[in-house]
């Protein structure tokens, strides 16, 4: 995990996760703050709620070209650590294809779950 400019990450904390597409690596924003205080490989958060700011996914759409507007929020966990989820569900967003977060085997939305583990330009969860 890397800490951006000295800037603070404790377990508990309320943050934004989003894949950085640029670095290659998810992204920790503080959901108080705006700021982003980490980028990591992977990211696992508690209490979360997925969610897709509609105006950016149709600027997306409508540009063509992708802009940060869909993020897990929730609990910060942990970073660059094992995925503790012990399940085969996987989220997936793609604002060409679906309008929100959908589990991948089911196609059904996501919209919260207790614990998610984001990994591989995907999201793991309960």
């Amino acid at each position: 995990m890397e800490i951006v400019k000295g800037r603070g990450l404790e377990y508990g904390q309320i943050v934004k996760v989003y894949k950085n597409l640029n670095r290659d690596c998810f992204s920790i924003q503080d959901s108080r703050t705006g700021l982003v205080v980490a980028y990591a490989s992977t990211v696992t958060v508690r209490n979360v709620v997925f969610r897709v700011q509609d105006g950016g996914r149709k600027k997306t759409i409508e540009i063509n070209r992708r802009s940060v507007h869909a993020y897990l929020q929730g609990e910060f966990i942990a970073a660059d650590e094992d995925m503790p989820v012990q399940t085969n569900r996987v989220g997936y967003y793609n604002p060409f294809k679906t309008e929100t977060f959908i589990d991948e085997g089911t196609r059904e939305i996501i919209r919260t779950t207790p614990l998610a583990h984001c990994q591989n330009h995907r999201v793991h969860f309960e």
